[in-house]
Order: structure tokens, then sequence, then C-alpha cells
């Protein structure tokens, strides 16, 4: 017993750890989701770009669309929030619709529309089957080059849920969501931040790493890394009671591990895979998870989903 013990506490360590070193690597690129189900935004740079036949010469460029759209849908084995949070172990879909009005050298404006429904019915008692979460959010972005490889990218906005298929006992939810990433060929660190202010008011990062491989002509390979930061509010709720062990007043809860690969079938459609290892690194998160009753208490659990992109 006291060797099971010991390696449970070497591997929760080397765990925190391994959070602690891609938080510090991510801060210290940056001078620098929402509520529980914001999804994963598409690449802004990406967003808008279609590609044209020059009468002239017959060779192609790359023109930007001032308003442009992106339908996302995904099926999923479960529900990932982004954050930190699992908030499922069936399956469960996801529809987002992405716009984006370019402003040239002005920024941008974006922002999308989002919701998700349970193929189940296991938490009928908080809310309805189909369409029971909904989400949106508006933003101003910039893009700054810095030089030929690295770009500064960064939008923040209000962002807002109003619960509207949930039961009763749960409100709506608003507050603010900024993303910035330095992105590069290399390695491309990140942070998620969002503070909510409505139910309370409560504040999580996501800080992580990202690298892009061209894995073929039409096939792009995205793995990741990432630590879910919780300030003691956020933690308070999710976990009851303060963290033991905290870090700016807060505490690293989680942290997911994954890849994501797409396909572009054609111009504007792309079909994609990505698998997410979830894992609760702070041991105190640990016991508190192993304590719920929830079926989806889980203390480490993959997540897989399969979806497509269709851009206009």
């Amino acid at each position: 017993m006291t060797d099971d013990n010991s390696f449970r506490t070497i591997r929760q360590r080397v765990r925190a750890a391994v959070a602690f070193a891609a938080a510090s690597v991510a801060l210290c690129a940056f001078a620098a989701a929402p509520h529980e189900g914001a999804p994963e935004s598409v690449e802004e740079s990406e967003l808008g770009a279609t590609t044209v036949e020059n009468n002239e010469d017959g060779t192609a460029r790359t023109e930007k669309k001032r308003l442009s759209f992106n339908l996302r849908a995904e099926l999923a084995s479960g529900y990932l929030s982004s954050s930190g949070t699992l908030g499922d172990t069936w399956p469960v879909t996801t529809q987002c619709l992405f716009w984006k009005n370019d402003l040239e050298e002005y920024g941008y404006f974006s922002g999308y529309f989002w919701t998700m429904s349970a193929l189940h019915n296991k938490q009928h008692d908080r809310h309805r089957e189909a369409f029971y979460d909904f989400e949106t959010a508006a933003y101003y972005g910039y893009n700054w080059k810095i030089n030929d490889d690295f770009t500064l990218c960064s939008k923040a906005g209000p962002l807002w849920n109003p619960a509207i298929g949930y039961r009763d006992g749960y409100n709506c939810s608003w507050g603010v969501h900024a993303v910035t990433s330095l992105e590069n060929p290399y390695v491309s660190p990140y942070i998620n931040w969002l503070g909510m202010v409505r139910p309370t008011i409560r504040e999580r990062a996501r800080i992580g790493l990202a690298k892009t491989y061209k894995a073929a002509e039409k096939l792009v390979l995205t793995p990741f890394v990432e630590t879910v930061w919780m300030d003691s509010r956020r933690y308070q709720s999710r976990y009851g009671g303060l963290p033991q062990d905290r870090f700016l007043g807060g505490a690293f809860a989680t942290t997911t591990v994954g890849f994501e690969l797409d396909w572009k079938f054609s111009k504007d459609l792309v079909i994609f895979t990505r698998l997410r290892q979830y894992d609760v690194i702070n041991s105190q998160s640990r016991r508190a998870v192993k304590k719920s009753k929830d079926y989806y208490a889980k203390c480490d659990w993959p997540v897989l989903g399969i979806g497509f992109e269709y851009r206009f």
C-alpha cells in the first residue's frame, strides 16, 4: 500500500511539473471559450481566404473576403469544455458558425454562435437533450506581424451564454474573453483567458503550445499540449474548498494533450478528426473528483471527435 501511494504521489508531481513547464514557456513568450463550452477557434488567418485565378498569366493568387463565414460541426465521444472541465463522457454534437469582418490594416471584427446537443438522456434532470447549450461572442482583433516568421495575434470581446436549455437553477452567464497567440513556423504558444462577470466573478486561463505539420499535400497535423489555471473562486466552484497549492491566487488543475488531423477535401471543405487526453493533475482536485457521484467525474479520460469545416 505504501508503494502504491508513493507511485501515485510521484505521478502527480510529474504531471504538475509538466503543466508548470508548459505554463512557464507560454508566459515567457508573451508580455501578455468561455462559459463551460466555448468552441475551439478557427485560425483567423484562414477564415475568409480564398484562391482565385489570375486571368492574365494563369497563376493563382490568394485574396481576402471582407466578410466571411465558417461552419464547424463535430461528433465527439464526450464533452471537454474550454474551461478545463470534463462535462460528459457520453456522445455529444456541437455546431459553431464563425464570422469575420476583415478591416485590413485596421484589424478585424469576428465572433461565433455555438450550440451543443447530447445524444443521450443521462443529464435530463439538468437540461434538455437537443440544443441545450448556446453561446455567442464578438471580438475585435489585430494581427501584428513582427517579422517574416512571427506574428502576434490577439482578439478580445464580450461573451454571453443564456442557458436557455437548462432546468431551473441555471442562470445566464456573461464575461470577457481574450485570446493571444504567437504564430510562427516552429512552436506557437497561446493564452486563452476568460473573466466571468455573471453569475459570479471568476477567471480561468488556458495556456499551451501547438505545432503544425504538413503531413501530406492535403493533410495537416497539429499536436498540442495545454494546462488550465483557475482562480480560487472558479477552483472552489469546481472542486469545493480553496486550492492548497496556489499559484497567482489560483491553481493549475488540469492538462490536455492531443492532436487534430485536417484533410482538405476541397477548396472550402475540411474534414477533421481530433483526439484529446484529459488529466486532472492537482492532487486536491483529484480527491474531489473521486468523491463525486456524477457519472462523468473522471480524473483521466480520452475524448475522440470527428467533424467538418465549411468556409463560405
